[in-house]
């Protein structure tokens, strides 16, 4: 009966632990790794010209990470889609990462397609570690944690049947 009281207690203890390092990586991982932003979605109905076909390539877009919230540049990984097909770096679009921000090249893709865009990119957050020893040291403090509760759960587990160190 004790051992099974036991067995009881080191399931609840991991499954706490699991959900503290899980809530810790969760708080972690905008400090020390870049921030997604998928399918974000966008009108370019501004940048029409003319007859609403073709597109004005001095308009300039912005994506919506925001330097004013975030207070980091640059961006990376930039993409953008019509829904259907990714659109073409130079040929359809062109895209500026320091400052966030593209402009649209008039191409028949735009030309072919709706107002609707969908921009997908990588920010980082405004709590990110820009110092790579500040980050090194964060993933360090969550795999120590992490070792912590793996010792103290055996432990725990040698304890309950009968060895003790």
């Amino acid at each position: 009966m004790e051992k099974s009281k036991g067995i009881i207690n080191a399931a609840v203890v991991t499954l706490l632990a699991l959900t503290f390092l899980v809530a810790m990586t969760g708080l972690l991982n905008p400090q020390t790794e870049w921030s997604s932003a998928v399918n974000e979605s966008g009108d370019i109905s501004d940048a029409r010209i003319e007859n609403g076909e073709n597109i004005n390539e001095s308009y300039t877009f912005y994506v919506d990470y925001d330097y004013s919230t975030t207070e980091n540049t640059p961006i990376r990984s930039f993409s953008i889609n019509n829904g259907t097909a990714d659109a073409t770096e130079t040929t359809d679009y062109v895209v500026n990462l320091t400052e966030g921000s593209y402009t649209l090249v008039n191409s028949t893709y735009w030309q072919n397609s709706d107002n609707s865009t969908l921009v997908s990119y990588e920010y980082k957050d405004s709590t990110y570690i820009e110092n790579s020893f500040g980050r090194t040291i964060a993933g360090l403090i969550l795999g120590f944690a992490a070792l912590v509760i793996l010792a103290y759960l055996v432990a725990w587990v040698l304890k309950i049947f009968g060895r003790q160190y």
